[in-house]
């Protein structure tokens, strides 16, 4: 029974139909993901047009609060200054002076103006409004009934002489027997209004309006002679009654404004003066249509929308086509059949080709399978280890090497077929007469046309190349022993320095303590004793130094042990004011043991150095140029700092000052050999801390010490808020 043709395959085979279910799955699986990121982008652009009015809201609630507040002051300082100001001769007409200077000192106030307990405008900055009578408003009565002088009257909004709505912001008179006896107040200027609620306008659907905290609506913008005057409070259906119900300071809602007739989302923000207390707030709201919020987000969905149904449609139309094209792929698989027996032919000729270059190249090559079976050797490999492919074809490293290297020769191709790249690797042969010959080998993977695995080898002798590498390590080794022996001769050179330090020490103490006895007996001038002890103390110091600079250059010995740095420092500031007792010194510490781990003497040196230094390069160098020395405690870490001022005309070159036998360039005059600072760097360091040079200006120099804190202190410097101030 002969093969049935392509052409006579059904056209819904089950591979289309499975192709035809997948297709339907993913416009499904897509359509799902763009209706969740439409929702999540919907709620998105809620929330962030929400946060954007709020924010518009409480720019205005800002600047609003400091205008009322300051108008509050204005009155109230016009209200004690007001007895004065009618006891002069012409007195109102000083009083009208007096406003017409706060209405130009004062942005946004229009009118002043002084009414009498009946009612009647007797003062005012605007003469033509005096002898107007307010008796019977409602402001008038308001302020009336309460008159508490300590209140700002907001009062509601009236239509101005021109026409505009506007609010009036007043404090009350009180006589002598606390009754009622008139009020002053400042009418706002509507321009001011509409300066203020444009500038938080930033779409064309925006509207910005002020609210009475009765209901009437102020201002709005834009178009605020259509609704200024309106009783929002009439309407329970009004967003704004909602939020005075609410006793919240601030609300953002959604729904149908009255005013513009349209849904909106409002943010609602109360207005009152800071420290002044007011009868009303003032409410600032800020809108936007809900249609205009929401315009991109529906052009978003459209697009997205219409990419979707395009991408169906392709998607359907490309799938129709391939089920089309199923019919023809039989004939295609016969062209490529025919093409496939081609290449093979034109495979073997590249076989061919890749046989002759292999077997005139200087390299072994070599090919096995993936089971170790070898299928090709290359001229110069038979000829090199003098071998035969037909010999050697189908069989595997273990039946044609020793075993030692043949199982290293599986080994390395396992790992180059598991990893499939490329590797270079050093293998090993021997030779008949026992030499060890050193191969540095490229192993690639590769597949054949029906897939199957194999690798391949170049290979190259490296033997000599290997004979110079040991040469160059056995001269490697012989410069470690030198290096070796030329740190025994340090060691060697360190003890030698302790040993003349011991000797050294023992006349010099002869000689401090017979110079301490003649100065005793007073047989020497106080002048000539305190230059030669100074003399002593510093030759003392230098050689210090220099033995502390020998001993770090090496590690140090184990001579760790808790210590208490408070302790210390205090020894090392006690010793310092006997030795310069003419260097005044501030001192702050924690007044509670600072533990450390750390070597008692290196410890003591540092703080020494620190202490010196500052008292050697204090400008000026009298009882004006004070040091300043703290102990204190940051995180893990016990700082230790000093401050001396310096003379700013030179300044410090502070990158360098760390180094060794480096001194700073104001040392004309003073002794050292720059060691100190260097020293305190180091033991710092071997401290597991830090020294470092605070950037303080020209004027003053401070160098902190930072140690870490052992452990155990933690808990004990908890309780320390403030160090203790010691005078010097």
């Amino acid at each position: 029974m002969s093969r049935p043709s392509s052409r006579m395959l059904p056209s819904f085979s089950p591979s289309l139909r499975a192709l035809w279910l997948v297709l339907g799955l993913a416009l499904l699986a897509i359509s799902g993901l763009i209706a969740f990121d439409l929702v999540r982008g919907y709620r998105e652009v809620l929330l962030h047009e929400r946060d954007h009015l709020v924010h518009q809201t409480t720019i205005v609630e800002a600047t609003l609060s400091g205008r009322l507040e300051t108008t509050s002051n204005g009155l109230k300082a016009l209200r004690d200054e007001l007895p004065g100001l009618l006891a002069q001769p012409n007195g109102v007409k000083a009083v009208n002076r007096q406003m017409e200077l706060m209405a130009v000192a004062m942005a946004g106030i229009r009118t002043f103006a002084l009414i009498n307990p009946r009612g009647e405008l007797i003062a005012s900055n605007r003469p033509e409004l005096i002898g107007t009578n307010f008796r019977g408003t409602e402001r008038y009565e308001t302020i009336r009934r309460d008159h508490d002088p300590s209140k700002l009257y907001v009062t509601a909004p009236f239509k101005t002489p021109l026409g505009n709505f506007t609010i009036g912001l007043a404090r009350a008179l009180n006589g002598r027997a606390g009754d009622f006896n008139g009020y002053l107040m400042a009418i706002v200027d509507p321009a001011y209004f509409s300066v203020l609620l444009d500038s938080v306008l930033y779409t064309a659907d925006m509207n910005a309006g002020l609210i009475h905290g009765d209901g009437r609506i102020v201002y709005r913008l834009p178009k605020p002679e259509a609704v200024a005057g309106k009783d929002l409070s009439t309407d329970p259906s009004a967003l704004f009654l909602r939020h005075a119900q609410s006793r919240q300071f601030a609300n953002v809602y959604v729904g149908l404004a009255i005013a513009s007739g349209e849904q909106r989302l409002v943010a609602f923000r109360n207005v009152r003066p800071a420290s002044v207390p007011s009868d009303k707030p003032l409410v600032v709201s800020a809108s936007r249509s809900l249609s205009a919020i929401y315009a991109p987000w529906l052009r978003e969905a459209y697009i997205k929308g219409s990419l979707f149904g395009a991408m169906a449609l392709i998607s359907i139309l490309g799938l129709l086509a391939y089920q089309r094209r199923a019919l023809a792929y039989a004939d295609l698989q016969a062209m490529q059949d025919a093409e496939r027996q081609r290449s093979e032919g034109e495979l073997r000729e590249s076989a061919e080709r890749f046989r002759m270059f292999m077997d005139n190249s200087p390299t072994i090559t070599w090919i096995k399978d993936d089971e170790g079976r070898h299928v090709y050797l290359s001229r110069t490999y038979e000829q090199r280890f003098g071998v035969r492919l037909e010999d050697w074809r189908g069989k595997t490293d273990l039946e044609v090497w020793p075993e030692p290297i043949a199982r290293k020769f599986r080994q390395n191709d396992l790992v180059v077929l598991a990893a499939d790249k490329s590797m270079v690797i050093v293998e090993e042969t021997r030779e008949a007469d026992g030499r060890t010959v050193y191969w540095l080998n490229s192993k690639f993977p590769f597949r054949d046309a029906a897939g199957h695995r194999y690798v391949a080898g170049i290979g190259l002798d490296v033997t000599e190349s290997r004979e110079q590498e040991a040469a160059l390590r056995s001269h490697r080794d012989r410069l470690v022993e030198a290096l070796a022996a030329e740190q025994r001769l340090r060691d060697e050179q360190v003890r030698f320095i302790d040993t003349i330090s011991h000797e050294y020490r023992t006349p010099l103490s002869v000689v401090k303590t017979n110079l301490d006895i003649l100065h005793a007996r007073q047989s020497i001038e106080d002048r000539r004793y305190a230059v030669m002890d100074g003399a002593l103390r510093r030759l003392s110091e230098i050689f210090s130094n220099a033995l502390h600079a020998s001993r770090l250059g090496r590690p140090p010995p184990p001579r760790f042990a808790p210590l208490d740095l408070e302790a210390l420092t205090i020894e090392a500031l006690t010793e310092f004011r006997q030795a310069s007792p003419d260097c005044p010194i501030h001192s702050l510490t924690m007044g509670i043991p600072v533990m450390i781990r750390g070597d008692a003497e290196l410890v003591r040196t540092a703080l020494r150095n620190v202490l010196e230094n500052a008292g050697k390069y204090r400008f000026p160098a009298t009882e004006d140029g004070v040091v300043t020395m703290s102990l204190s405690v940051d995180g893990p870490m016990a700082v230790f700092a000093v401050t001396n001022p310096i003379d700013p005309s030179q300044p410090l070159q502070r990158g360098d000052l760390f180094e060794r036998y480096v001194r700073g360039n104001t040392h004309s005059g003073r002794s050292g050999m720059g060691l100190g600072l260097y020293l305190v760097r180091r033991i710092a360091h071997d401290h597991g801390g830090e020294a470092v040079i605070l950037d303080g200006g020209n004027d003053h120099f401070t160098l902190q010490v930072r140690l870490p804190v052992a452990a155990e202190a933690a808990s004990m410097s908890d309780g320390a808020t403030e160090p203790e101030l010691q005078e010097p």
